[in-house]
């Protein structure tokens, strides 16, 4: 089994990165870890009311997790577990630590960043990434790129 980490911002472009992992590990079977930046309360009754759960599920809504649902549902040979972490830390050592506990063994990242990090206390763990994890993937995202009905031809083109 391989242990995958890809950014989430609980939006369904960040599940787009779960499809990739899946077709390009072909004949694996893959952990995946969703990972979220957050910041750790910095008032002392937050802190010791803080939960990761609550958290996740504050910032979660219904049409992701049913999303994320469908995608392991459809992958079920190809997934074993997908897992949703919150990075609480703020340094490089304190990422290197979240990837040796999670035995994370790559990652996969979009070129164009996501961008629903907008919300309190979250950031996007996209730069800790790159600079943590030597065998990190960066993948395209963007819808059009490849979709042949926005190409125009022109009859002389064929001749």
């Amino acid at each position: 089994m391989e242990k995958i980490l890809i950014p989430s911002d609980f939006s369904n472009q960040s599940l787009q990165l779960i499809e990739y992992a899946v077709l390009n590990h072909p004949n694996k079977v893959l952990d995946i870890v969703l990972v979220h930046g957050y910041s750790m309360p910095v008032n002392y009754w937050d802190q010791i009311n803080f939960s990761q759960k609550a958290v996740i599920q504050n910032l979660t809504d219904e049409g992701f997790m049913e999303q994320l649902d469908i995608l392991l549902l459809e992958h079920d040979s190809e997934i074993n577990t997908i897992k949703i972490e919150l990075f609480l830390g703020t340094n490089n050592l304190a990422f290197k630590r979240f990837v040796e506990q999670h035995k994370i063994v790559s990652a996969i990242i979009p070129t164009e960043r996501l961008g629903n990090f907008n919300r309190k206390g979250s950031f996007d763990p996209t730069s800790y990434i790159v600079k943590c994890i030597d065998n990190t993937l960066e993948v395209c995202l963007s819808e059009n790129e490849f979709d042949i009905s926005n190409l125009q031809f022109s009859i002389s083109d064929l001749f």
